[in-house]
């Protein structure tokens, strides 16, 4: 069976430029939701998405990056945190951004020099639980990595250096 026209079949040559999770529900009525979450996200280097559980943080950060994914030729690069424990949390970013956990160049390091210079985001999805390992990455990242955004879902503040908080 053939796709609908708006799902092209790939080609050996077409990039790669994200991971994000595929939804399988529809995500309706929280257009504007996207677009000012968006717009945060495009004028501010880290960006918390707060609230209480079930609130949509997630859901939203994925729309956020697809709704960016053109403006970043570095990427979208999503992280699942709820499955991890704090000595986890490197080696997933290393993941996302398809660095070896085998080298000994510094996460940071790595990261710019994967990038290349190109504008990419970080999504940092449910971050409450490991926020202790996440700040000083994401510090780290901001810090090394100059374009390079966060995006983070958290029922609570990271407290990094020009973080601003979006509550859901």
């Amino acid at each position: 069976p053939s796709l609908p026209a708006e799902f092209p079949p790939l080609r050996a040559t077409d990039a790669v430029t994200h991971n994000l999770p595929v939804a399988l529900t529809p995500f309706i009525g929280r257009e504007a939701e996207i677009a000012t979450l968006a717009g945060l996200v495009r004028r501010e280097r880290v960006v918390t998405a707060t609230g209480s559980g079930g609130a949509g943080k997630t859901r939203l950060a994925q729309k956020v990056g697809l709704a960016l994914l053109d403006e970043l030729p570095g990427g979208v690069h999503w992280v699942e945190l709820a499955p991890l424990g704090a000595p986890d949390v490197e080696r997933a970013v290393r993941a996302a951004f398809a660095i070896s956990d085998h080298t000994t160049i510094a996460l940071a390091e790595a990261v710019r020099r994967s990038l290349d210079g190109a504008a990419a985001l970080l999504i940092l999805d449910n971050c409450e639980h490991v926020i202790e390992a996440v700040t000083p990455i994401v510090v780290a990242l901001t810090t090394q990595c100059p374009t390079l955004r966060v995006l983070a879902t958290s029922r609570a503040m990271l407290d990094v250096p020009g973080e601003v908080a979006w509550r859901i």
